[in-house]
């Protein structure tokens, strides 16, 4: 999995690199995300918390666009930071925190200007996860995919995006409890919200 992200940042720095040879743009990006995650089970496999509660975020970066008539392509390349709260026991709630970074590659059809639908394949490289008070011990995989889908609005320079997004790879991290060292599953699969505020450079259209 790592192999294939670093093989995705590959295509995606080519991409970019087109694009300003073709003169159809590039910009910057920032995001505010509502992120939440799956179930943390203890090492009985008895769930502590179904799902948690869902927190803020936030990520920043760059993009492409290239322009195909009706359509579109637009990667992206983001760090990302993410926060979610668990119940660990009735008395103890801990914040799970997750930095990475995303490439989501969409792709946008024109519906009605200036209104597009967006899809594509997102890619994650985690870079960091942390359970508040608890000892982080591994996780299975650093680089996972999921799907991203929603609506662009694209007023001249200027973008605003509303994302759904979705992972496909289940991702357990494993911690232990400072004080009793029992240990602790939880599903990192990110199920996020989020709105995009983007600046293209380059040509308009």
């Amino acid at each position: 999995m790592q192999k294939r992200f670093l093989t995705s940042l590959i295509l995606f720095l080519i991409f970019t690199t087109s694009i300003n040879a073709q003169k159809t743009g590039w910009g910057l990006t920032g995001s505010l995300i509502y992120a939440s995650n799956g179930k943390l089970i203890d090492e009985a496999t008895n769930v502590l918390d179904k799902r948690g509660k869902g927190g803020t975020g936030f990520n920043v970066g760059v993009f492409g666009n290239l322009n195909l008539g009706a359509v579109y392509i637009r990667p992206k390349l983001v760090y990302s930071q993410t926060n979610s709260n668990y119940n660990i026991d009735n008395s103890t709630s801990s914040d799970f925190r997750q930095k990475s970074f995303d490439l989501p590659v969409l792709v946008g059809i024109k519906i009605i200007k200036p209104i597009s639908f967006v899809v594509g394949p997102a890619f994650k490289y985690i870079i960091n996860s942390g359970l508040e008070n608890v000892k982080y011990k591994n996780i299975e995989q650093e680089a996972t995919v999921g799907l991203n889908i929603g609506l662009a609005l694209i007023l001249g320079r200027i973008g605003l995006d509303l994302i759904y997004d979705r992972g496909f790879t289940k991702n357990e991290a494993t911690f232990i409890d400072n004080n009793t060292e029992s240990s602790f599953k939880l599903d990192t699969t990110p199920n996020q919200l989020i709105v995009s505020l983007s600046y293209k450079f380059g040509h308009k259209k």
